[in-house]
């Protein structure tokens, strides 16, 4: 019997050949599977000038480039200067197009049945020569001569550039960071997996945008885990940083500046895990939350080198403390309202965490009420347990933004739910949508996500994380010459005298105990830090953290890393305050070429280092 006629059985299908394509291992995580029917030429459907021929095979062939069924065809859409094509007659389904140190493309005409999209993967300097652009919700116009830097990596989805559907004939150039060394890659949308904003995102930040010219208001931006909170937190901030609204000068003004309260003390936005922060962002956010880490040091994807105000909660859960992480926020809230008195209108966007159930739901509640928000874009995944309801919240002067998940959907609790087979897990149906035919990304594990944000903190930035050459992946960081823990062991560390500081342990109540540094010492070793001011009666303000390298008791001595500047710790840091962050593994094993492991103490690893249990690493892999 043929396959064709059992039941429940699929057509034979065969992958399009990729002989004529080089591609990476990177390239293959990202790559859609594309298939095509059996006896079908994958290029029967393109118009007869991509279909080429095989004449024309040497690299000096600038003819029309095929990126995807999503762009347009070579006449409307034209790459050139400095690519090394493929002759015309290997164009294929997909395309990722590499080896390009700059080009410069052009959008010719508009169709309304093609999407007129680039991806691009990589770190990129990106510069509109003529017409405007849209780009994860910032407007790149020709008109400000702006360049921006962008950076989208692999195990992240890919950004789209997309021209402005006011402008016909719109050009873009796109550089690599190095002058001899290409460091991105473009493609189709369809190609790889890249963020699409839906239109219900867009109209609600219209509606924000348009309501912020009334004067400062307050955006809350609150859902479950992996359902896009952190991706609509950039789209907002780069829309209300933008250039006047497409289609006219009438349109909204763009802001110089906005203030972001970052509540995710697991994985937040600007900060190291473990604080609660206020930053005032200038610079549309087109990088992953490492990339842009406030740290002190200055590179090019820095947005800001210091925080507005901080406060160091010391755990990267609220439920840890609820009464500590809602005090710290209420007084960051405090701050705002005297920059707003002192500044004028200024917008604050609220990023909130991923815990919407039982006692979370009653943190969010407490939130609510602590910053009482003019708008609360309630993002609902498309499970149960992704469900929350912000009824009881409403108010005549609050609007209550409903939308579905970066996966285009949301639970409905009067639907019943769809039955899941053993091929849809839950955290893969809400994760970053990919191209139009619904490609995605599984949402890494929090705890990897959160060790890249400890390295690249204290490694001193992105630039300096990507210098040890270390790489990200599925399974985390991967330093198979252990270069950070081996740059973090020759670190020049901060001596610092027992008298000169205060040593803070927090009380499971969310209060306060200092003790004498004889007696914390244990706590101290090898663990990471708060580097914090005076108690100004509430909280602590916090300037960064630091590792307790080693402890001198002859001398009675801290030796302290941080990336913190040696000007603002000796002004401004009064205390050193207790926390249950863990360092990574990444940052203290030398393997083989160590002797033994930096900042553990001479006794070896004790119970009492990182004032917490260690995790098994093994436990990531695990489904």
């Amino acid at each position: 019997m043929s396959p064709s006629k059992n039941k429940g059985s699929k057509r034979k299908v065969k992958r399009s050949s990729s002989s004529s394509v080089t591609s990476t291992p990177d390239s293959h995580k990202r790559v859609k599977d594309n298939e095509v029917l059996q006896d079908e030429d994958p290029r029967s459907s393109l118009p007869e000038v991509l279909q080429g021929s095989s004449e024309k095979t040497d690299d000096s062939y600038y003819g029309p480039q095929y990126f995807g069924p999503q762009l347009p065809s070579g006449e409307s859409n034209e790459v050139t200067n400095n690519i090394k094509m493929l002759p015309p007659g290997t164009c294929q389904d997909f395309h990722i197009i590499k080896d390009i140190v700059s080009t410069v493309i052009t959008f010719k005409e508009f169709d309304k049945n093609v999407s007129r999209r680039v991806a691009i993967n990589g770190m990129a300097k990106i510069k509109a020569l003529e017409g405007s652009f849209d780009i994860m919700g910032y407007h790149l116009s020709s008109s400000s001569e702006e360049t921006i830097v962008l950076e989208s990596p692999t195990w992240m989805s890919a950004i789209c550039i997309e021209p402005a559907a006011s402008k016909i004939i719109s050009k873009i150039q796109i550089s690599s960071m190095s002058k001899n060394i290409c460091t991105f890659e473009l493609s189709s949308p369809l190609a790889t997996k890249s963020i699409l904003i839906a239109q219900q995102w867009k109209s609600i930040a219209k509606e924000i945008q348009d309501s912020c010219l009334e004067g400062s208001k307050r955006i809350m931006v609150c859902g479950a885990k992996s359902t896009g909170k952190s991706t609509y937190v950039r789209y907002v901030i780069n829309k209300l940083l933008s250039d006047c609204e497409i289609g006219g000068s009438d349109g909204p003004v763009p802001y110089k500046e906005i203030a972001v309260l970052d509540c995710d003390v697991g994985q937040p936005e600007f900060s190291a895990p473990g604080m609660v922060s206020l930053t005032m962002i200038t610079k549309p956010i087109l990088s992953p939350p490492n990339a842009h880490i406030v740290c002190g040091k200055k590179d090019q994807f820095t947005i800001v080198t210091e925080h507005e105000m901080a406060c160091f909660y010391g755990f990267t859960t609220s439920k840890s403390n609820p009464i500590r992480y809602v005090d710290a926020i209420k007084s960051i809230l405090q701050k705002y309202h005297e920059l707003c008195e002192e500044k004028g209108n200024i917008p604050l966007i609220i990023n909130t965490d991923g815990w919407v159930k039982g006692m979370g739901y009653e943190i969010l509640s407490s939130l609510i009420g602590a910053c009482n928000p003019h708008h609360i874009v309630q993002i609902l995944g498309s499970t149960k347990a992704k469900y929350f309801d912000l009824t009881p919240h409403s108010s005549p002067d609050r609007t209550i933004h409903v939308a579905g998940s970066v996966g285009g959907t949301h639970y409905d609790p009067l639907c019943p739910s769809p039955a899941l087979s053993r091929n849809s897990s839950l955290a893969s149906m809400d994760s970053i949508q990919g191209s139009g035919q619904g490609g995605y990304i599984v949402p890494f594990a929090s705890s990897l996500t959160r060790n890249l944000r400890f390295c690249t903190y204290f490694s001193g930035g992105v630039e300096a994380f990507m210098a040890t050459g270390a790489t990200f992946g599925n399974n985390g960081i991967v330093d198979e010459s252990f270069n950070l823990a081996m740059k973090l062991s020759c670190m020049k560390p901060y001596i610092v005298p027992f008298d000169s500081l205060d040593c803070v342990v927090v009380k499971e109540d969310g209060n306060e105990s200092v003790l004498r540094s004889d007696d914390c010492l244990e706590i101290l070793n090898s663990s990471i830090v708060g580097l914090c001011g005076k108690n100004d009666g509430q909280t602590r303000s916090c300037y960064g953290l630091g590792i307790v390298r080693s402890i001198d008791l002859t001398h009675r001595l801290f030796y302290v890393l941080s990336p913190v500047k040696a000007s603002i710790l000796r002004a401004s840091v009064k205390a050193i305050v207790t926390s249950q962050l863990q360092i990574p593994i990444e940052m203290t094993f030398c393997g083989e070429y160590s002797e033994s492991f930096p900042h553990l103490s001479f006794e070896g690893a004790s119970v009492a280092i990182g004032g917490d249990i260690m995790k098994s690493k093994s436990a990531h892999g695990k489904k």
